[in-house]
């Protein structure tokens, strides 16, 4: 029962990563991880699947390998999460605990991601240390 419950996540999760591509305010990348994670418990045909497309094979497999988010990931990232605090802010009408609670939120979700090595320079050293 828990591996279908896992491989149902991991769909709904790479629906919204794919939604991701489309929609500026989605993020793909954390969807995609995510759904290669609940594929990676579930089912390793969905799996081997997700991480040979071109789209999205070379992130997560740089994501297993060596924990690394590429810069152009990065940036997309930290932009959508600027974009969602002013559209939280200035757009919706939530108090101002809930206002702060998302900004705290997005804020460490953008630490976590800045904060992963990038690049292959990282890798190299990944590997020789």
């Amino acid at each position: 029962m828990q591996r279908y419950l896992l491989l149902a996540l991991g769909l709904i999760s790479l629906g919204l990563g794919i939604l991701g591509t489309i929609l500026p305010l989605l993020p793909t990348t954390p969807f995609i991880l995510l759904a290669a994670y609940l594929f990676s418990k579930s089912s390793d045909k969905l799996y081997k699947w997700l991480t040979q497309i071109p789209r999205f094979g070379k992130s997560i497999n740089d994501w297993n390998e060596n924990g690394v988010v590429s810069n152009k990931s990065k940036v997309l990232c930290v932009l959508m999460l600027i974009l969602v605090a002013f559209y939280i802010y200035f757009l919706t009408k939530f108090t101002i605990f809930i206002k702060a609670l998302i900004t705290l939120t997005l804020f460490f979700a953008g630490l976590f991601v800045t904060s992963r090595p990038s690049g292959e320079e990282n890798i190299l050293r990944t590997r020789i240390l």
